[in-house]
């Protein structure tokens, strides 16, 4: 795909999570805590090996669940990580020169 195109899917992503959120805040009842809702943007300093790993840990611990079937118990949930560097200002472009500082 070319940048235009990411671009455009991933404004698509992002749009069916606010349809997904905004139909779970008009439900009637609202509950983040019982209905374990949240969301987090978490910066961090990561090597490509790093980062490289922490997608296989969060693989070891998502892959085994992908199979499980409907039940009486269990709710249907959305998991939707993105994984992007963060930042595109002058510190994020001055950092990738090897400057720590702008």
């Amino acid at each position: 795909m070319t940048p235009e195109q990411h671009r455009g899917a991933f404004r698509a992503f992002v749009a069916g999570l606010l349809i997904d959120f905004d139909n779970y805040t008009r439900r009637g009842r609202v509950d983040f805590l019982h209905d374990l809702v949240g969301y987090r943007q978490i910066a961090l300093w990561l090597t490509a090996e790093e980062t490289v790993a922490m997608i296989q840990d969060l693989n070891r611990a998502i892959v085994p669940r992908l199979t499980n079937p409907p039940a009486s118990d269990r709710v249907r949930r959305s998991f939707s990580p993105v994984l992007m560097p963060a930042g595109a200002g002058p510190w994020f472009r001055a950092r990738r020169r090897g400057r720590d500082r702008w």
